[in-house]
């Protein structure tokens, strides 16, 4: 039996993770929102054909790992890419 740990680091109240990999699910949907910033949860649902709650939770892990954040009102906001380029993955 395997044993994965998600193993992280504490720097200044905040919690982060150590060298986590983004799944598939996490890269489609960070293309997506790189090729339309103002994109709504209902809209990547319907574009990778999946539930607007598993949507939600990846984006929610995107944003914990402080990949993602969402600038603005909920309804004419848009979405931000941290760091470098999606386009190399």
């Amino acid at each position: 039996m395997i044993v994965h740990r998600n193993l992280k680091v504490q720097s200044r109240n905040k919690i982060e993770p150590l060298n986590k990999p983004l799944n598939k699910m996490q890269i489609q949907l960070l293309k997506l929102i790189e090729i339309n910033p103002e994109i709504s949860y209902q809209r990547l649902s319907e574009s990778l054909n999946k539930g607007r709650s598993t949507i939600m939770r990846q984006i929610q892990a995107l944003k914990d790992l402080g990949i993602l954040e969402r600038v603005g009102p909920k309804k004419s906001g848009c979405w931000e890419i941290k760091g470098s380029s999606i386009s190399m993955l």
